[in-house]
């Protein structure tokens, strides 16, 4: 099955994934047994050799424990505590490489974004089947502590699902737990949250089409996409950044599948992102775990108006790419010991690059403190295995015909 996508008036045509060999790659699973670890325990995929899979076509399936459903990308468990809400595992290599939580949320008294009155969804009081073939499987879950509502599709060959919502359901969040996000703004500046530079608090994002998190590692860095198909105005995407030595902290993967360049006492991060729903809308959450699609090359330098000044790193994949200079008043000095208050002021400047050329002139003198180099979108010589954030959007958008 392939797909066609307008890109600068040209139609590209992108092939479905697919990997070798005759074993489907879109999965349901009764893991039989339940599941209540954290979401970095991994303990539940190392016994993966007692799960069973639920046949295509079942509907009315019992499960006996913690349902997954898996693709090419990404695991999603559905586990059993009270504590947590639904675990998503990005993979590499066939292997769970990193977790983040997908929170459900119902908001009963504020906005979203405000201290308002909130319920979590957590646990899995039931996982309802809707739909399971080798091609799409979509799942109804309720949670156990407060009946927050969703639904989960999950296609084959798509580095993304669609969350809708069914009821008590308000707001779709990802734990992340990253350094800095992102929200790209087209035409203008991009808005990059940092943990590591910027006040704690929650943050709304500008108009935007998306948000990005950037996952640190060592030698495979990608990013959380989050799309959604309501208006901006009612999905309201915004952070909550809970930087300091107060807040919520960094942790590293299991060195056996990660690892990050970062200490594992991180002074505070930008502990969640989300999206309400709003009118009948979904919320798109993307695990886009191809290597090297983002980078941040660390400056540290004065800089003058006027100055040129190029970036090392080189891209991996020719495509359309953004580079956000982040330029300050003065050096920041904290180093991973943010307080989480000290304010430092500066600009970020973005610039569209096509060439794999990342230069820049400055436009004011300040403290060059590092570039911000991502994949946005992909041009004729993309790789068609390489689904960029702006493939995830135009997919959202075409959801709006389901709602």
């Amino acid at each position: 099955m392939r797909e066609m996508y307008p890109v600068g008036g040209l139609a590209l045509v992108i092939p479905a994934i697919c990997v070798a060999g005759s074993e489907p790659t879109l999965r349901l699973w009764d893991t039989r047994e339940l599941h209540t670890q954290k979401h970095y325990d991994f303990r539940p995929y190392k016994n993966r050799s007692q799960w069973q899979q639920v046949p295509y076509g079942t509907t009315d399936y019992q499960f006996q424990g913690s349902p997954v459903v898996e693709n090419e990308f990404f695991y999603i468990y559905f586990h059993a505590s009270r504590y947590d809400c639904i675990f998503l595992y990005a993979k590499r290599d066939g292997k769970p490489m990193w977790a983040n939580e997908l929170y459900k949320v119902h908001v009963v008294e504020g906005k979203h974004y405000s201290r308002g009155k909130w319920h979590y969804g957590h646990g899995t009081k039931y996982v309802k089947i809707l739909r399971n073939s080798p091609e799409e499987i979509i799942v109804e879950h309720q949670a156990e502590s407060y009946p927050v509502t969703t639904t989960y599709r999950i296609l084959k060959g798509k580095p993304w699902f669609e969350v809708r919502a069914v009821e008590r359901a308000s707001e779709q969040g990802i734990h992340g737990k990253v350094r800095m996000a992102l929200a790209p703004v087209e035409g203008g500046n991009d808005f990059v949250v940092d943990s590591l530079r910027d006040p704690a608090g929650r943050i709304k994002a500008p108009p935007t089409k998306m948000l990005l998190c950037f996952y640190e590692n060592r030698e495979f860095p990608f990013m959380w996409v989050l799309t959604w198909t309501a208006p901006f105005e009612q999905a309201e995407p915004w952070f909550l950044n809970d930087s300091g030595p107060k807040g919520d902290t960094m942790w590293a993967a299991p060195g056996e599948w990660g690892g990050l360049l970062i200490p594992r006492r991180w002074q505070g991060c930008i502990t969640s992102t989300w999206v309400s729903f709003g009118q009948r809308g979904s919320v798109v959450v993307g695990a886009l775990a191809y290597p090297n699609t983002w980078h941040r090359e660390q400056v540290d330098k004065p800089i003058r108006k006027g100055e040129v000044y190029t970036a090392k790193w080189k891209p991996p994949y020719p495509g359309h790419w953004r580079m956000t200079v982040r330029i300050a008043e003065r050096r920041y000095d904290q180093g991973f010991n943010y307080d989480g208050k000290t304010e430092f002021p500066a600009k970020y400047f973005t610039k569209d690059v096509y060439d794999g050329n990342f230069t820049f002139k400055s436009p004011q003198d300040g403290w060059l403190d590092y570039i911000i180099m991502y994949l946005y979108d992909r041009t004729e010589q993309t790789p068609a295995d390489i689904l960029t954030p702006m493939d995830q959007y135009r997919w959202t958008v075409r959801q709006k015909e389901r709602e």
